[in-house]
């Protein structure tokens, strides 16, 4: 085995398909620093989840070669339920893979993880472990039985964090020190959505610095830490590897995704809710501009607000004019996600004949939910927010455009806080959104990269 053979790799488990060229420098990268990067810098749709298979491969590799050396537990964390679901389900396609392989490169790699998890007085290891750690689900305890072997340990923030300091969400007292130390060392953290988790990322960094004496005097690695997002925003110079411009030459699909216009327009409403219930002028304003966006698309247009009590009052008056609309306020299950693929396929593949006119949803669709919308609607939000939602629209770039109409106060400038949102975030935003309202782009994901929105303040 060598590094050239994570194609084939990638292909066995992805029904053929090829990596992009980031995700082959990501391995790359882990196999010449032997190390994970801090940042992995990738807009919505372009592949991040991948590190599960970058992960997997370098560690087949290393026991094949023995000339390298990374950790063999992957933390993957954001902070949904849904999606700790969907990166557990793409890891456990791998493991049934692995495991029931019987020829060829995927059964060479098997052995090559059974060989470096066996350990004396322990049975023989399975290939690879996939450990799911989120609340309303009663968490295995067998992965701290195999300190040696190749894990994806799929998890929220607040499940992850609590281990690593010790004081785990759901565990015994005596099970505590365990967990930190299976975290703490021979491990790394990929914090996905990490402007979400800002304050995870540099808990952890401090806790990976506090752990490598012990990880030196044990000859692991210790905790290495990798934030991934669409919207990187740390000040310190970090090692990054992430999507480039030579990138979207390379690589067609990822060119459709990523290029795709989405021009924004911004339209000023008679009276921005600043504290309180949203005016009826307001939502007047809301639906005015849906209507208008749902009649130069084909199918099924996003309304993203601030609040519940908006999004709810907007649904009404929509549905008052015929319109078939989806409300989506709070948390969204894995049954309500599996429903909504059963129901309304559309919502996440365009593709598919549309069967509702609008989605009104709250921040709830920024993360976690790969929505491949027509068009959108959304009030004014903080930089790093109007991206995310831009992300839910053409996600795969298989229109020519996807139009986007921003809200925003009266006179834009000075604009005043807003429920749940600070004045100084809101008006960055807007700051941040005035040149890219005409570039003909607008939102793409290729403007993201070359113009990345300003971080929220630290609260």
């Amino acid at each position: 085995m060598d590094e050239t053979d994570f194609d084939e790799f990638f292909a066995c488990v992805n029904d053929g398909a090829t990596p992009f060229e980031w995700q082959r420098r990501l391995v790359r990268h882990l196999v010449a620093q032997q190390a994970w990067p801090d940042v992995i810098a990738a807009p919505t749709g372009a592949g991040k989840s991948a590190v599960v298979e970058a992960h997997v491969f370098v560690n087949a590799l290393a026991s094949a070669t023995g000339s390298i050396r990374l950790p063999r537990r992957l933390a993957l964390i954001v902070d949904r339920r849904g999606l700790v679901d969907s990166h557990a389900e793409r890891a456990e396609r791998i493991r049934r893979l692995l495991a029931t392989a019987s020829g060829g490169l995927l059964s060479e790699m098997a052995d090559a993880l059974k060989k470096t998890a066996f350990a004396s007085g322990m049975t023989p290891s399975i290939p690879l472990r996939v450990v799911v750690l989120r609340g309303a689900v009663a968490p295995s305890r067998d992965w701290l039985n195999d300190p040696t072997g190749c894990q994806i340990i799929c998890a929220t923030p607040d499940m992850w964090g609590s281990r690593l300091l010790l004081r785990g969400y759901g565990s015994s007292p005596n099970a505590r020190p365990r967990e930190a130390g299976m975290l703490a060392l021979d491990s790394v953290a990929v914090v996905d959505e990490a402007h979400m988790n800002r304050q995870l990322v540099v808990t952890a960094r401090a806790v990976g610095a506090l752990a490598s004496e012990s990880a030196v005097t044990l000859g692991v690695p210790g905790l290495q830490v990798t934030s991934v997002s669409a919207t990187p925003a740390e000040g310190r110079p970090l090692v990054t590897v992430g999507v480039s411009d030579s990138d979207l030459t390379a690589d067609a699909d990822l060119r459709e995704r990523l290029t795709k216009p989405k021009p924004v327009a911004v339209v000023e409403s008679p009276a921005w809710p600043v504290r309180g219930r949203a005016p009826a002028s307001h939502v007047g304003c809301l639906c005015n501009e849906v209507e208008n966006l749902w009649r130069q698309v084909p199918g099924t247009v996003g309304c993203v607000v601030n609040r519940v009590d908006t999004a709810v009052q907007v649904a009404d008056r929509l549905k008052a004019q015929g319109r078939t609309v989806a409300l989506w306020v709070g948390r969204l299950r894995p049954m309500d996600t599996l429903q909504l693929h059963t129901e309304n396929p559309e919502l996440f593949d365009s593709s598919c004949s549309p069967q509702m006119d609008v989605l009104v949803a709250t921040q709830t669709v920024e993360v976690g939910v790969d929505l491949d919308l027509q068009g959108l609607v959304t009030e004014l939000a903080p930089a790093v927010s109007l991206a995310q939602r831009a992300g839910r629209v053409n996600r795969r770039g298989l229109r020519e455009r996807g139009p986007i109409t921003v809200v925003v106060p009266p006179g834009r400038l000075g604009s005043p806080a807003a429920l749940p949102y600070a004045a100084g975030d809101l008006a960055a935003g807007l700051a941040w959104l005035s040149p890219i309202v005409a570039d003909p782009g607008g939102l793409s994901g290729a403007n993201l990269l070359a113009s990345p929105p300003p971080a929220t303040a630290p609260r």
